[in-house]
């Protein structure tokens, strides 16, 4: 076909005359014009649909180029046909070509639109849409509240244990000093230095708790230290249980609603919703976005709680214990703040370029299976396939930069962790003498344990706001305007409608969308009953 005169007739005009190259336009069987494409535009007898997709700066450059010579005209013609038709050019924005419209020109001869994103923090729109699907204020409330107590009996142990540690130290009841002596203690000892029940009697010196449990001097009831010790696990068990049950049970309840209206949304959707958005974002959403809400959005809010009360309980036990750890918890607090804030700024955006570029994939996927005897037919196998692995890796991309935030994230916590532990042994040490021993060792392992828990506070704030990326994308698709309601109350018609098989329309017009011209103006028509009527398109259909 290189060497041969091929002869197009079609009415898309817009989509072949880019390959042509010579165009005649006839109205009525007659040829009302012809020549290049360039001449054909300036004829104006190309019909709006056409002339449409050349915005105003290129229909300029063709208005200018009429004052030159046929040489010059011709080499401007060629330029302004390739940017035209070809999208090469300057890379500038194309200006609106109807401010009414509100659309620029080259938008408007296309149905689908790269898929955006959300910049910036997740809209506090989208968080209450969850609370309410998920059960609402009084639900997320009282699950608070359960993390709250859970939290408070966990520091209960933690005291009540220091509290039987130390009670080894006071003297007996009776006021006698006779184990506080510094002298050694008889103990049997084995042939391997250990205890046994016979052998050599041999005098160590035994410090501590150990020299009054040998000694006998002791009067502490064990039965009444285990005894509250037993009560506040079984306390803090059944607190987790049912704080588990009802953050499972709201999980199920969010998933459930927003898949539904979801649903009821696309079902009730346009036409043209389904003209421009492709069915690969529709499928994502339907799958590895709901999949978030369902498996994934709970358990990091639940997570995330748990930290951050763990986090604010360890503060305020360290500043009880030790007050002067308050000046520098507010510094590790704005240090903690400067961190999470870059680190969010980042994964956030990353974790919904993640999102986007999945739905080209399934796009990509359908349409290749729903074509796949052509592509075969013509031998374009291989670039179909280069195609896929290039959208893949633009999908895998994102995923290896997420873990190398996570690691950046990592490192700066730990660092930021240490100083805690620094200052909190720094504020032991100082008071010696003036505190209680068991305190000073309280407020060290809760030090030592701050450096974990603020990495995940951190971290799962950051994972909360990616995995409520999803719910954003789905609530994106939940506000699509859905179709006129299937029953009008004030225009509902008699139960004995219709009479008659009579049809009248007044003044009709129809548009495929909001942003584009009237196809159909002003047409006004009468069906009479038993009269037969056929409609016919520009093309003959």
């Amino acid at each position: 076909m290189a060497d041969r005169t091929r002869i197009l007739v079609t009415h898309a005009v817009g989509l072949t005359v880019k390959g042509a190259t010579t165009v005649v336009v006839m109205q009525e069987g007659r040829i009302v014009a012809a020549g290049t494409p360039l001449d054909v535009i300036r004829s104006g007898k190309l019909s709006e649909d056409t002339l449409r997709e050349a915005d105003e700066e290129q229909q300029d450059a063709a208005t200018r180029a009429e004052a030159k010579d046929r040489d010059a005209d011709m080499t401007l013609a060629s330029d302004t046909y390739q940017q035209r038709f070809d999208g090469a050019g300057d890379g500038k924005k194309p200006r609106a070509q109807d401010s009414a419209t509100g659309g620029d020109a080259r938008q408007l001869g296309k149905l689908t639109t790269e898929e955006s994103w959300a910049r910036g923090h997740v809209e506090w729109r989208v968080y209450v849409a969850y609370l309410r699907a998920s059960g609402g204020l009084v639900l997320w409330a009282s699950l608070t509240a359960l993390f709250l107590l859970t939290q408070g009996l966990q520091v209960a142990q933690d005291w009540w244990l220091r509290e039987w540690a130390a009670s080894y130290n006071k003297p007996a009841s009776g006021g006698s000093a006779a184990t506080t002596s510094h002298g050694p203690v008889l103990l049997p000892l084995g042939p391997f230095g250990g205890l046994a029940t016979s052998g050599i009697v041999e005098a160590v010196p035994v410090p501590g708790v150990l020299r009054r449990l040998v000694a006998g001097g002791s009067n502490v009831n064990l039965s009444y230290f285990i005894g509250v010790y037993v009560v506040i696990a079984l306390a803090s068990t059944v607190l987790i249980l049912g704080r588990s049950l009802l953050q499972f049970w709201s999980s199920l309840k969010a998933s459930k609603v927003i898949h539904e209206r979801l649903l009821h949304t696309i079902l009730r959707a346009p036409v043209r919703f389904f003209d421009t958005t492709p069915a690969g974002r529709l499928i994502n959403r339907f799958s590895k976005d709901m999949e978030t809400i369902d498996q994934s959005l709970s358990s990091s809010l639940a997570i995330f709680l748990t930290e951050l009360i763990s986090s604010v309980a360890i503060l305020i036990v360290i500043a009880v214990i030790t007050p002067a750890f308050t000046l520098g918890a507010i510094i590790v607090a704005a240090i903690y703040w400067v961190i999470g804030g870059l680190y969010l700024s980042a994964s956030r955006e990353i974790k919904r370029f993640e999102s986007v570029t999945k739905s080209p994939i399934y796009t990509q996927f359908g349409e290749t299976l729903s074509g796949v005897s052509t592509i075969r037919a013509y031998g374009q196998e291989s670039r179909f396939k280069q195609a896929n692995y290039t959208k893949i890796d633009d999908n895998i991309r994102p995923f290896i930069y997420m873990w190398g935030a996570n690691r950046w994230l990592s490192i700066r916590v730990d660092l930021a962790g240490a100083l805690v532990s620094f200052m909190a042994g720094l504020l032991a040490l100082t008071t010696t003498g003036r505190m209680d021993a068991g305190l000073a060792g309280l407020s060290l392992s809760y030090a030592l344990n701050f450096t974990e828990h603020i990495l995940w506070v951190v971290r799962f704030y950051s994972i909360n706001e990616m995995n409520l990326n999803s719910v954003e994308r789905v609530v994106e698709y939940m506000d699509v305007a859905p179709e006129a309601p299937v029953t009008i109350p004030d225009r509902v018609p008699p139960a004995a409608w219709p009479h008659e098989g009579q049809i009248s329309v007044e003044d009709l017009v129809l548009k495929y969308a909001e942003n584009l011209p009237p196809v159909i103006k002003g047409i006004s028509f009468k069906v009479k009953p038993c009269e037969k009527i056929g409609i016919v398109g520009r093309t003959g259909a």
